[in-house]
């Protein structure tokens, strides 16, 4: 029982409620501005509704300056001024944006205090080489060079069709194929440098979207040589260096229905550098060079998860297609372990 203060009224039961409620701060909290990192884009959301005369990034140019009424603002990570740092587990992209309140006065130089800045960055988590410094998502790899060497964006692309044109896209995935498809791939590399060639010197197939670590794998293409019976490269109507296309049919791994990813080692070479031309010619030559040169001047690069239409239709599909299945190593395995299981 309280003694301090001591009870009063013999200790009777005061009157009215034993609790007491207050509203305070009553006022909505104030909206934040967000920003949404995708892949290469950079796109923040201003919460401010108050109009500009304009507004530009820190690099002002086409695709850098925007109505005054905008409230989404979207850049590419190496433009319109966009800088660069990492540290040791992540690279950082940042820039900022002006929202001009009245641009009589920011030409001459002075501000009343009605405009807006606001600064914003991506994150990307880093892993690298030596002498450059790269971060990973599904279909894409930026690398980033410390030496100023320039920037490098690797893509993996799947198609549906053979004229490239109906990609699959990230709301696609996972993307279910039948045996009887073939799948249509792209590798590319962006990069301002105009001379540069692009070079494959592995493709796979694995269980995993890990680099390492897979239970099951496949080689497509190894050191720059077919080990597929269906793979072929697909010659583009207008030559491009910094494309590869590429097609093979669809398989499953024995023993598995998990889903597979597809992995490749890209290399890039300049203008006096032929070694991505006939890799294959080359590593069969030089084989030792190969294996040194995927230490420090190839890059990995990964799209999936691919998936199974329908297990049991696939196997129906192998076993109706005998002759044509044969063409395929692990199809033919395949159709061999419906035959003794049956």
């Amino acid at each position: 029982t309280s003694t301090n203060p001591a009870p009063q009224n013999d200790g009777a039961t005061c009157s009215g409620s034993d609790t007491s409620t207050e509203d305070c701060n009553s006022q909505a909290c104030p909206a934040e501005n967000t920003v949404d990192c995708s892949g290469e884009e950079m796109t923040l959301t201003l919460a401010e509704k108050e109009n500009y005369a304009s507004i530009h990034l820190l690099k002002k140019g086409t695709g850098c300056e925007f109505g005054g009424d905008q409230k989404t603002i979207t850049t590419k990570i190496h433009e319109c001024g966009t800088k660069m740092s990492f540290n040791d587990t992540h690279i950082f992209y940042q820039n900022k944006i002006t929202a001009i309140a009245n641009k009589e006065n920011y030409d001459n130089g002075i501000s009343r205090g009605d405009d807006l800045e606001v600064t914003f960055q991506c994150a990307y988590e880093r892993s690298g080489k030596t002498g450059v410094v790269q971060w990973q998502t599904r279909g894409e790899t930026v690398v980033e060079s410390v030496n100023g060497e320039g920037t490098f964006a690797f893509h993996l692309d799947l198609y549906k069709k053979k004229e490239f044109v109906d990609k699959i896209s990230g709301d696609d995935y996972p993307y279910k194929l039948a045996i009887e498809d073939y799948l249509f791939v792209q590798v590319s590399v962006v990069s301002s440098d105009p001379d540069l060639t692009l070079g494959l010197v592995h493709l796979k197939a694995k269980d995993t979207p890990s680099e390492d670590g897979a239970t099951y794998e496949y080689d497509l293409v190894k050191d720059g040589c077919s080990e597929d019976s269906t793979f072929k490269f697909i010659e583009m109507v207008q030559a491009d260096s910094k494309k590869k296309r590429l097609s093979f049919q669809a398989f499953q791994f024995l023993g598995s229905e998990s889903s597979i990813y597809i992995h490749a080692e890209v290399k890039v070479c300049g203008k006096s550098d032929d070694s991505c031309n006939n890799i294959c010619q080359k590593s069969k030559r030089k084989r030792r060079s190969i294996n040194e040169e995927s230490e420090t001047n190839q890059y990995h690069v990964f799209q999936g998860p691919l998936v199974q239409a329908d297990p049991t239709k696939m196997k129906a599909v192998s076993a109706a297609s005998k002759g044509s299945m044969y063409n395929s190593l692990f199809l033919a395995w395949t159709l061999l372990l419906l035959v003794i299981t049956n």
